[in-house]
């Protein structure tokens, strides 16, 4: 929408969406029958955010990447569950056709999860005053008479 901040592009456009496949979700992209991806998506993506509560732009963007590609996994587990991981065709045994890019998918999500550190970030509490800031403050509380 021209002369709206943030907005470009024509009507429906997703480019200036934070989460495209949210959008897609809602517009109606994602079948009925498969909507059930979006919730686990979500959570996956809320469980690496309480990790990390401050998170830099990478990190956000390798969150996203691996919150689409476990629902991509998702849909394809459903599709080898369904129809079984092996297939008799013409007497030959063939491996289904998803699982291939069930691989792929999962490689991607492991790939990405590689890409943040393991470590816990923690919300600083009281404006970022240290541990011995706290203890002093504790302690003169404590000595002052009571009235």
């Amino acid at each position: 929408m021209a002369g709206r901040k943030g907005r470009s592009g024509p009507p429906k456009n997703t480019n200036a969406s934070r989460y495209g496949w949210r959008v897609l979700a809602r517009r109606g992209f994602v079948r009925p029958s498969d909507a059930w991806v979006v919730r686990p998506m979500e959570q996956t993506r809320a469980r690496l955010l309480s990790d990390k509560p401050d998170v830099t732009a990478h990190e956000e963007e390798v969150i996203e990447i691996i919150s689409r590609m476990k629902g991509c996994a998702l849909l394809c587990w459903e599709a080898v569950h369904g129809d079984g991981l092996l297939k008799k065709v013409d007497g030959e045994v063939k491996v289904h056709r998803v699982s291939e890019e069930l691989r792929k998918f999962l490689k991607l999500e492991l790939d990405a999860l590689r890409l943040l550190p393991p470590d816990r970030r923690f919300k600083l509490i009281n404006g970022g005053a240290t541990l011995a800031d706290l203890l002093t403050a504790a302690t003169t509380t404590e000595q002052e008479p009571q009235a």
